[in-house]
């Protein structure tokens, strides 16, 4: 980690531009629209998965499954259509969000889907896109019964004969199979049990929902040691580890889960600065249908692994490691989602609008330099909230210390957390400090941030480290936060000070504040090492305080001991 004071201002404006995550990703979403947009009444060159029961079935493919016949192949088809309700519904203000209702308003009519029924229902096809292709369906459908549209309720309504198809030819399969199948391509259960199980929990089908826990718990909780090293095969798009772990955090309690996951993955590292624990994979010719394959193993693995880290408990040394490795698959996956070849282009969208919309629960959110992991928050209010105030802390608190900070930062917002608190470049906030604050913390954003920034390579004492928190959360602080909520820091000290009864020796404020249980105390400690910081820094200037804090001593910097300046802190407050 590096920290580098300097008298210059020192501000890297494009690394601390305040974005949200729904800015970003709106940018995404509008580019993988129009990619579905642009192949889903493509008909030619198209893949049929097709079996001929005579003369009669040698038809194009826009009579065999009239829904559902562009994007190359049936299944590319049916994530394309679901492509276009996630931007439709997630978006709507996107410029793109016409075209992709007009298009979906094409396809889902009661009588092509009427067509597709047919199809599926024909001698020979008991096992057609079984199972991939059929829990990309359910996910189509799912995304149009939770959508609050009236053209969607309609298309919902008018895909229900498939979907009650798909999920009955699911249900009747899966009890049937003896074995996973853990292949990285399309026949692979992990992944597709994770699209049912979502299905069946989003439309209440507690008939699915058993069917796919008793199998996943059979085939899966007792695995130990997955053979990671072997990966990736050639043509993967799913890893058959990761997609594991991915499903069986659906089935687990937090603490199960993160004990199962040792014996599973134990090769995950429990340092930060641990080197990549997977490295993307690299595509040779992104034209070769199969080898453009490990594009979207990049995005899957991105999304499997959120998903994983949002299932573990918190404060789980394995969290950083594997934000790092997702982080590096997503940037990887996300570039080659280009539309440059059609090979790639008809399918990868999918696969990055599942990653940036979080369709597969993922509770994690990388924006700029933060890793958001949320637990019991919605993710409008982190994208709202939290990113807003944590890119403007940043840059506050970088910008007026003068230091250059390359970091990651990562927020774990849960209402596990009784207060907040910072260990390393991990910020853990309490999530009822966005919707209630009982115990009266706020958002302490700024507070946090400056603990991360300015004691990112040296821990200074504790009293400036605090002091020079609560002071800088005082000047930059965006909400009403713990200990002066927005009154100023000298008055609040003399009105807390009074009803104490008396103020606390400086020397012994951090013990105090540290072991005490009188509340009043330790507030009275933060305030007074608050005003204290604001006292030295507003009088002699920001450098002086800052050589202080980096170790320096108060005689040195000052020409004065602490006693001598504590007495001049009090003459101040008492002339108040």
């Amino acid at each position: 980690m590096k920290l580098r004071y300097i008298a210059l201002f020192l501000f890297f404006a494009t690394t601390m531009t305040p974005l949200g995550a729904q800015d970003i990703d709106s940018t995404f979403a509008e580019r993988f629209g129009r990619l579905a947009l642009d192949c889903v009444a493509q008909e030619y060159p198209n893949k049929i998965a097709h079996v001929l029961a005579g003369d009669e079935d040698a038809l194009p493919p826009r009579e065999l499954t009239p829904a559902f016949f562009g994007c190359y192949d049936w299944h590319s088809a049916v994530h394309g259509h679901w492509l276009l309700a996630r931007l439709a519904r997630t978006w709507p203000e996107s410029t793109l969000a016409p075209e992709a209702r007009a298009a979906l308003a094409v396809s889902l009519t009661p009588e092509k889907i009427a067509g597709e029924v047919r199809y599926l229902e024909g001698p020979g096809r008991v096992s057609f896109e079984r199972p991939y292709g059929l829990a990309w369906l359910l996910q189509l459908a799912a995304e149009l019964r939770e959508w609050n549209h009236p053209q969607a309720r309609e298309w919902a309504i008018a895909i229900e004969p498939l979907e009650q198809l798909a999920a009955a030819r699911l249900r009747e399969w899966i009890p049937k199979l003896t074995h996973p199948i853990r292949i990285g391509e399309h026949a692979q259960t992990a992944f597709a049990f994770g699209l049912i199980y979502d299905w069946a929990l989003h439309t209440n089908d507690r008939e699915t929902l058993s069917v796919v826990r008793e199998a996943s718990k059979r085939f899966y909780l007792g695995d130990r040691g997955c053979p990671l090293a072997y990966e990736p095969s050639g043509h993967d798009f799913l890893s058959p580890c990761l997609a594991e772990a991915d499903l069986v955090r659906r089935l687990l309690t937090p603490t199960e889960f993160a004990a199962w996951l040792g014996s599973f993955l134990p090769t995950i590292p429990l340092d930060d600065d641990a080197p990549l624990w997977l490295s993307p994979a690299v595509v040779s010719d992104p034209g070769d249908p199969k080898l453009s394959h490990l594009d979207g193993l990049n995005l899957s693995r991105a999304w499997m692994i959120e998903g994983i880290v949002s299932a573990l408990p918190t404060l789980d040394p394995r969290i950083q490691p594997l934000l790092d490795t997702a982080r590096a698959h997503r940037e990887a996956g996300l570039a080659a989602v280009t539309g440059e070849h059609y090979e790639g282009g008809h399918w990868l969208g999918s696969f990055a609008m599942y990653l940036v919309s979080a369709r597969g629960g993922s509770r994690v959110i990388i924006s700029g330099p933060f890793d958001v992991i949320y637990r019991g928050v919605d993710r409008g209010t982190v994208e709202d909230v939290v990113l807003p105030r944590a890119h403007k802390a940043l840059a506050d608190v970088t910008g007026y210390l003068g230091l250059s900070f390359d970091e990651r930062i990562t927020i774990d917002l849960s209402s596990r957390h009784r207060v907040p608190n910072q260990r390393g470049n991990t910020i853990n906030l309490p999530a009822g400090t966005l919707y209630n604050d009982p115990d009266g913390y706020g958002i302490s954003m700024v507070h946090e941030i400056t603990h991360v920034v300015a004691a990112s390579a040296y821990r200074p004492d504790r009293f400036y480290d605090d002091g020079l928190a609560v002071y800088l959360q005082a000047r930059f602080g965006m909400a009403s936060s713990y200990p002066n909520f927005e009154r100023d820091l000298h008055q609040e000290t003399v009105a807390i000070a009074a009803e104490n009864g008396w103020y606390l020796s400086l020397g012994k404020a951090e013990n105090i504040r540290r072991f005490t249980k009188s509340r009043v105390q330790r507030k009275l400690a933060y305030l007074q090492e608050g005003s204290f910081t604001k006292f030295l820094i507003e009088r002699d200037g920001l450098e002086k305080y800052m050589k202080v804090y980096l170790g320096e001593s108060l005689e040195d910097v000052y020409g004065k001991d602490l006693a001598t300046l504590e007495t001049e802190w009090r003459e101040l407050l008492e002339a108040l």
